[in-house]
Formats: structure tokens, sequence, C-alpha cells
């Protein structure tokens, strides 16, 4: 497998991280069975691959999966995208079950930090009306929340959020 592959190379594996992921703004009767495996492997069954291997040749260590803060909404415009991803909140809890107490499983939510694709590389785009917090959440803010769930023992199953709060507000 590719978590033995790379254990073989590097030596024990302590940490996975799982942040691939695809997407395509399809509505559920405009998708296609390949537009829904797409999403399904690489944003729920690669994790769960890895997960599984990871699990297999590693004593203790740290799982942390990438979500989405969409995942406590129902987002109709992307429905594979959605599915994928609320499939891979439930893994993240399940695996935090089945593995501890020898292995955490987390997963951080964050909330837009690119603008959307019509909008291109404007410095201007502004997606704050909808945060309470009124700002998009930085890369540096989403690293940091990462790195606390690496660093924190006493967590596992854990969803954090950074959004600004847009979660909270249960939109699209």
């Amino acid at each position: 497998t590719l978590m033995d592959r790379a254990a073989a190379q590097f030596g024990s594996i302590d940490i996975l991280i799982n942040n691939a992921a695809v997407f395509h703004k399809t509505r559920l009767a405009d998708s296609t069975h390949d537009i829904v495996m797409a999403e399904l492997q690489a944003n729920l069954l690669a994790p769960l691959a890895l997960i599984r291997g990871f699990a297999r040749q590693t004593r203790a260590g740290k799982v942390i999966n990438l979500l989405d803060r969409r995942i406590t909404s129902h987002d109709t415009s992307c429905v594979p995208y959605m599915l994928s991803k609320k499939g891979l909140e439930e893994l993240t809890k399940l695996a935090a079950l089945d593995l501890a107490p020898n292995i955490t499983v987390n997963a951080v939510a964050p909330g837009a930090i690119l603008p959307p694709p019509q909008q291109g590389d404007q410095p201007t785009w502004e997606y704050a009306g909808t945060i309470p917090l009124k700002k998009r959440p930085s890369l540096t803010e989403i690293t940091d929340a990462v790195l606390y769930l690496l660093l924190s023992d006493s967590l596992t199953g854990q969803i954090l959020f950074v959004d600004g709060g847009q979660n909270l507000l249960g939109e699209n």
C-alpha cells in the first residue's frame, strides 16, 4: 500500500493529513456517474484507505481530515461534493472511536478562502457579508487550527470550524 511504501522509505509515520479534494458544482440531476465517483474517490474513499493503512503501520499517531464548513448545511448546488464531505465528517467520528486510544482523528472545516471562479483573482472579493465575524479565514488561521489539533492529546472526533462563525448560520 501507499502507507507501507511511505513507511519503508521514511520510517514511522505519525501524522496523516487528508487535504486533497475534488469539487464540481453539480446538482443531483445534472451529475454523472463519473463526477460522483471522482468526488467520492478523492474526498472520501482515498482518506478511508489512507487512514486504514496509517492505522496498520503506526502504534500512535494523529489524523487530520480537511472538511468544508458547509457540512452543517444542505447545499444542493454541489450534491456529490457535499455527500463526500459529509461522509468524511462521519468517517472522522467513527475512526476517532475505533482507533482510540492510540490514534486521534480530528478535522478542520474551513470557510471559503478562495474567491468564486467568476471573480478570478480580484483582490476586492469580499465574502464577509454572510460571515458573523465579517472576515474570511486566512491560510495561516487554517494552518494554526491543524497545528492545534496535532499538538493536543486530549481531542479526538472533533471538528474545528475556521469560518468566522458562518457554519452557525446553516447557509450554503
